[in-house]
């Protein structure tokens, strides 16, 4: 999550679903400029064999890049990736799920993205997710190449 509490959304490979997205076309320079704005998250190419990108139009497009999260995705109960929510389901969501969550940032969404404000809660949430499961490593995506 950052500084303001949102917790953000990553891509995640799910063989046989499809997604409806929005492509950006970016200068060199225009890209640069996003790739400093995302650190949280390392750029990839994805492979049109895996991951086509087909316009309204049904024209495909060739390979897009796409932000993988470095800290991975969160997960359900289940271990499997969780699905897209607003942010304060997940927020509270991610609350019932952990005592320890609550304890440390509260019982609501609200004081939640209060208390992770602080760095030291934050680092602590970080910490938190893959020790009790809830972060899911994605080693298919971060090895796609980067060029």
């Amino acid at each position: 999550m950052n500084r303001w509490g949102y917790v953000p959304a990553v891509p995640v490979e799910a063989p046989g679903e499809t997604a409806r997205l929005f492509v950006l076309w970016l200068e060199d320079r225009e890209l640069a400029t996003l790739d400093v704005t995302e650190p949280n998250y390392w750029r990839r190419l994805l492979p049109v064999d895996r991951h086509p990108v087909t316009l309204e139009s049904g024209v495909r497009l060739p390979p897009c890049f796409v932000y993988v999260g470095r800290h991975g995705c969160l997960t359900d109960g289940t271990g499997q990736a969780r699905r897209l929510v607003d942010q304060p389901t997940l927020i509270q969501s991610l609350l019932d799920d952990s005592p320890e969550l609550r304890r440390l940032c509260g019982g609501t969404p609200e004081e939640f993205v209060a208390r992770v404000r602080d760095e030291v809660i934050r680092e602590a949430v970080y910490q938190l997710f893959p020790a009790e499961g809830r972060a899911l490593s994605q080693p298919e995506l971060v090895g796609l190449p980067s060029l």
